[in-house]
């Protein structure tokens, strides 16, 4: 019987589909999904500071279940050390670029990134 696994982390380049195949990795085996980018990202597009960075990427890892997609080499040691399977995404170059060209273009003027939704309800203007 084979054990389902319970740690996978997912890396690959931009627009090779981690943040989709997590989605679905997550769902198909009942597993917290956590893309770095959302933890890397603070409101208004400032980067995170590189010790808390490290620290959620650590408290993340040690959780018992999930799937984490992300690049983020500074921070790899704590997921490959907890991970019980590795994906790397290794897809064409042509297919990542259409995919990132397409993902931008057909977001402009009706997506507003969550990290900007937060930023914005935050404003002084907003209240």
């Amino acid at each position: 019987m084979t054990v389902p696994p319970q740690r996978i982390v997912i890396l690959g380049p931009p627009g090779s589909g981690k943040s989709t195949l997590a989605r679905h990795l997550g769902a198909r085996h009942g597993l917290p999904v956590f893309h770095l980018d959302r933890a890397y990202w603070r409101p208004g597009w400032v980067e995170a500071d590189p010790e808390s960075f490290r620290a959620e990427v650590e408290r993340i890892a040690a959780l018992p279940a999930w799937v984490i997609d992300g690049n983020y080499t500074d921070t790899i040691a704590p997921r490959f050390a907890r991970a019980d399977t590795v994906i790397y995404l290794d897809m064409p170059a042509w297919l990542c670029t259409a995919r990132v060209l397409w993902r931008t273009l057909s977001s402009l003027g009706r997506f507003v990134p969550r990290a900007q939704k937060a930023a914005r309800s935050s404003s002084p203007s907003n209240s």
